[in-house]
């Protein structure tokens, strides 16, 4: 056989999510894998994707085309830390299994999710290539510490910013494997269709299952709260305040 006609090698590259949030850094890079001649993408889903209470949003990931190769099931109930650390050794087991079954070349892992953290320390247990998305960046509280965890168990990077890539080869990282790509998220710019103010109320209330309470072209506010793992104890104080907050600034709120 000549050198022109070996077949060509492909790379199996399995890319894991577990909520609608990676699922945003995932979806582009999962359709450059598709289109890829020498790639083969396998779909792991994972986490808050397979929970009706978050939405069921394994859906999403079908409607947008892709085949689900497996679906791991790793959340413990009870929105409490112990829960947290049971659910990531849950994964890391149920995860190790799967990765066993697609024998992957490379397994792709997200920002700084609990369940990013049990596919990568599953997959690295195995001696299988980790890529990380978005590593490298500096947020405080519990999400840092796993992100930079994530970083240390991979051995491809594909930070967002010029600060990502430079701490991330402080860690001890090759810089030859390192790479300033930009945040996948913000190509959903690209799609998003203009909206009015007005048609921008309309299409935001739905979301949170209300009726149009105001005007579009009423003041109001979007709120959005993050909860500060560390502080898990104080999160019920700290969302009353903000809502008190907001409730003395006398205008409309959406919260998401």
């Amino acid at each position: 056989m000549t050198r022109e006609s070996a077949p060509l090698l492909v790379r199996k590259v399995c890319v894991v999510t577990g909520n609608r949030t990676d699922y945003s850094r995932c979806r582009t890079v999962m359709r450059a894998i598709e289109r890829h001649p020498r790639l083969e993408l396998q779909t792991v889903v994972t986490g808050a994707h397979l929970l009706e209470r978050h939405g069921y949003t394994v859906d999403q990931v079908m409607d947008d085309g892709f085949a689900i190769d497996e679906t791991v099931y790793q959340i413990v109930e009870g929105e409490t830390p112990i829960s947290m650390a049971r659910s990531i050794g849950l994964g890391i087991c149920d995860l190790a299994t799967c990765f066993n079954r697609l024998k992957p070349d490379v397994v792709v892992v997200p920002c700084d999710r609990f369940e990013t953290l049990s596919a990568a320390v599953a997959a690295s247990s195995m001696n299988l290539h980790v890529a990380h998305i978005q590593g490298g960046e500096v947020t405080g509280s519990f999400d840092e510490s796993i992100r930079h965890a994530i970083t240390k168990l991979s051995h491809i990077h594909f930070p967002a910013t010029e600060d990502a890539r430079k701490r991330i080869i402080a860690m001890g990282e090759d810089p030859d494997y390192v790479f300033n790509v930009g945040c996948p998220g913000t190509d959903f710019l690209l799609e998003i269709k203009e909206l009015d103010r007005e048609q921008l109320v309309r299409e935001l209330v739905p979301l949170v299952g209300k009726e149009l309470m105001f005007a579009g072209d009423e003041p109001f506010l979007l709120l959005v709260q993050h909860p500060v793992t560390t502080e898990y104890e104080k999160q019920k104080d700290q969302i009353l305040k903000t809502l008190d907050a907001v409730f003395r600034a006398g205008l409309h709120v959406i919260c998401l």
